[in-house]
């Protein structure tokens, strides 16, 4: 087989999401011609693609030391900056793809990529109306218009009809248009729209997402949940902030005036159960609906390794939730009930303490929930008066992994 004719099964293995086999044909032609620079790179792309971010970075450096001219290396190295969060040096690396290709519209993308992690979503419109502006017909910048668009919630139908129009097989636009429908309310026609994108690349990003949120979509409980997170993805961190503590402080003085005034209790007491609930589901609601993912054929394929894990934590939770409060019902003892409650508490933490992209972060919440969780269960355990400690450590857990989360995910503005 010539080159053409490799690098086309190699990009046809990858596009069918067949990584392995793709890695195999590559390793091959390494071991027959091992300098070979072009082979190198497309092996480091895989082994990225893999997780393997250290042996890719190791490759694609070593190849910028060779050739700092090579735009494809740059490319990829910017790619795993971004997945390792040093957003620093991929911003500084956009900065020379752009020097060296500046009127190239694809060059502009690159700063969109990095402002999108950095969630400055202004900032990242103008690098895309800058590669409109050297193509106006450039796929991937219509895109990501449509995607800023969705989050900023303007109105995009326009662009979407103009993307298709250029090209109607183009999976991302296909993805785009398909979450639009869901917007809209329209899940059946969203899912058969999302189908097809995956169909064309089952790898892509906005096709994967956009099916994700479809399926669990399929439950009007979970379309409202899409609604306030959509609405939540344009708002500041600050804003954030205010909306989540005005929102306890309103519950906590909605439940004194509970409790001080009985003309009042009747009506506001299943008021703020009814808030509190709401404030349960909008923290174990996502890892819910991940566990019902796992049990659609499909749909457990959509799910990265943490997703799974948070998912099943969530349910092993709640299972053993209901079996230790059917345990107490039958034989009346409190440590059951202690420990029911301590499962129901768990599902909070359980929900979001793999959530950090951080990994430093996500080991020293690993610690954190670990030793909440054996305080429960031991007290629970021992009837001891040392069981609030974990209902009352999760509270202040709540504030710490809001604030990373907010840090991590809220829109960022200039």
């Amino acid at each position: 087989m010539n080159h053409e004719g490799l690098v086309d099964r190699i990009n046809i293995l990858l596009s069918q999401n067949r990584i392995s086999e793709a890695k195999k044909l590559c390793e091959t032609i390494l071991e027959r011609d091992p300098e070979n620079e072009f082979y190198k790179l497309i092996f480091a792309r895989i082994i990225f693609m893999e997780g393997n971010h250290d042996e890719s970075r190791e490759i694609t450096e070593h190849l910028l030391t060779e050739d700092p001219e090579n735009i494809l290396a740059l490319h990829l190295s910017l790619d795993i900056d971004l997945a390792d969060k040093k957003i620093d040096k991929a911003e500084s690396k956009a900065g020379r793809i752009i020097e060296m290709l500046p009127e190239d519209p694809s060059s502009h993308l690159a700063m969109v990529q990095v402002n999108m992690v950095k969630r400055n979503y202004d900032q990242a419109l103008i690098s895309i109306n800058k590669s409109l502006e050297l193509d106006a017909e450039n796929v991937d910048a219509l895109n990501y218009k449509i995607v800023i668009d969705r989050i900023l919630g303007n109105q995009s139908q326009a662009t979407i009809e103009e993307a298709l129009e250029l090209n109607t097989e183009n999976p991302s636009t296909v993805a785009n248009h398909g979450i639009q429908l869901l917007q809209e309310g329209k899940v059946k026609e969203a899912l058969e729209r999302l189908g097809y994108a995956l169909s064309l690349d089952p790898s892509n990003t906005i096709a994967r997402y956009g099916m994700q949120e479809a399926l669990k979509s399929k439950f009007w409980l979970y379309r409202m949940f899409f609604k306030m997170k959509m609405m939540a993805a344009r708002l500041s961190g600050r804003t954030l902030w205010i909306i989540l503590l005005g929102s306890y402080l309103g519950l906590r003085i909605l439940s004194k005036i509970a409790q001080s005034s009985p003309d009042y209790e009747s009506i506001l007491f299943p008021l703020v159960c009814a808030i509190g609930m709401i404030f349960m589901l909008t923290w174990i609601l996502d890892p819910l609906m991940d566990l019902y993912l796992m049990t659609n054929k499909y749909g457990r394929h959509l799910l990265d390794k943490r997703e799974k894990q948070s998912a099943y934590l969530v349910g092993s939770s709640l299972t053993f939730c209901v079996i230790f409060a059917a345990l107490y019902l039958i034989f009346g003892k409190f440590q059951q009930l202690y420990l029911a409650l301590t499962f129901y508490v768990a599902m909070i933490p359980f929900s979001s303490f793999l959530s950090p992209t951080d990994k430093d972060t996500r080991k020293i919440l690993v610690v954190l929930m670990g030793t909440l969780f054996i305080t429960g269960i031991i007290s629970s355990i021992m009837n001891s008066k040392m069981f609030f400690v974990f209902p009352f450590g999760v509270f202040f857990y709540q504030f710490i992994i809001n604030g990373i989360l907010i840090k991590e995910n809220a829109r960022v503005f200039d």
